[in-house]
């Protein structure tokens, strides 16, 4: 198992913390390409205002996309940062720097986007995609995406962030969240494949039932992880926890007493804006959020960045898999519409190969 970066001890960082996670999904729409999840984890100082977190960051942190030798880092909603008619260079950078800031290492190391999803990813997530045709492929060079623009997934680290932040700017960044008393703790991702996910919605009943189970399952997952250092007296005294709303749902006490069946969740607010519940964690006071566009929260926004770009990569091999089979074959988002006209173009060939429907498209 995994186990969570150890927690700094600098005077800054001694005072009362609180742990703060934030958890986002992309692909939750389509037919095709998996339903991915990105988590961001940090240490803060128990009485700062997390939605003003972004605020207290520019400049070196900001939420637009990125000129070359930019002097900030991107980091905002995913949406903003990676657009069809733009190129991943923002998000890449971007996620790239948050891995070297949470845990810096030599700029010459073997380091790219796809060393860093196979550290975030959930190891059952990439012990079950390897098996999968489409998704096992790795890249030895950078490819590009279906408009020809750049898509750094096996490039190093270094020429990256060289190439796009001005000098220094990783240190100064790093410098000022220290100096912010701003600790991101861990980065983290999930990949349900087709079949995975077809196979859940046929358990749970719908993919909005799926869609709050493995959310919710997964933040158990990383409380635990962090077990030891909740019960440490004194390390954290309060738990924050931010997530995007599931489907239009409005109430998550359900959701949330069937993952966490020995806790108690009372319901602050539940509105079409937000959901709120408090409840306690190891005698921690432990608050929960669902909001509606939550991605202008930090801890958020890293979480969709990380989920988009789980989704594009592994689109992108799912993408080129079917191109190499049938020439000529123009790619896809895998959103409805599109997907049926792709899904009619492969499927003679799929079934020839040995696929069920159900290996490669999602069915609801």
């Amino acid at each position: 198992m995994k186990r969570p970066a150890s927690i700094v001890t600098s005077e800054r960082m001694t005072a009362a913390r609180k742990l703060v996670i934030g958890i986002d999904e992309a692909g939750y729409g389509p037919n095709l390409g998996p339903l991915c999840f990105g988590a961001s984890i940090w240490s803060v100082a128990e009485g700062d205002d997390v939605a003003g977190m972004a605020e207290r960051l520019v400049p070196f942190f900001q939420p637009k996309p990125l000129h070359r030798k930019g002097a900030w880092i991107p980091l905002g909603d995913s949406k903003v940062l990676y657009q069809s008619t733009s190129d991943a260079v923002s998000l890449s950078v971007g996620l790239l720097a948050m891995d070297w800031i949470r845990q810096p290492y030599p700029p010459q190391s073997n380091s790219s986007l796809s060393h860093c999803l196979e550290r975030w990813l959930e190891p059952t997530d990439l012990a079950r995609l390897a098996l999968i045709p489409w998704y096992s492929d790795r890249w030895d060079t950078a490819e590009e995406d279906s408009n020809g623009l750049p898509l750094p997934e096996r490039k190093d680290l270094a020429p990256i962030l060289s190439d796009f932040l001005a000098v220094d700017t990783l240190e100064q960044a790093k410098t000022h969240l220290t100096e912010s008393s701003i600790q991101l703790l861990a980065i983290g991702a999930r990949a349900i494949d087709e079949q995975e996910f077809n196979d859940q919605v046929a358990s749970k009943g719908n993919k909005s039932h799926l869609l709050s189970s493995v959310s919710l399952e997964w933040i158990r997952t990383w409380l635990e992880r962090y077990s030891g250092e909740l019960a440490a007296e004194g390390t954290f005294e309060r738990i924050e926890i931010y997530c995007d709303k599931h489907g239009g749902r409005n109430r998550y006490q359900g959701p949330l007493s069937q993952v966490f069946p020995e806790t108690w969740f009372t319901a602050e607010l539940e509105s079409t804006a937000c959901s709120r519940y408090v409840a306690e964690w190891h005698g921690i006071p432990m608050t929960w959020r669902f909001t509606a566009k939550g991605d202008a929260i930090v801890p958020s926004s890293l979480a969709s960045m990380v989920a988009k770009w789980t989704r594009e990569l592994f689109m992108h091999r799912f993408n080129t898999y079917w191109q190499n089979q049938i020439p000529n074959l123009k790619p896809t988002a895998g959103y409805p519409v599109d997907a049926l006209r792709f899904a009619s173009e492969i499927a003679i060939l799929a079934q020839q190969l040995g696929f069920e429907k159900s290996q490669w498209w999602r069915q609801v």
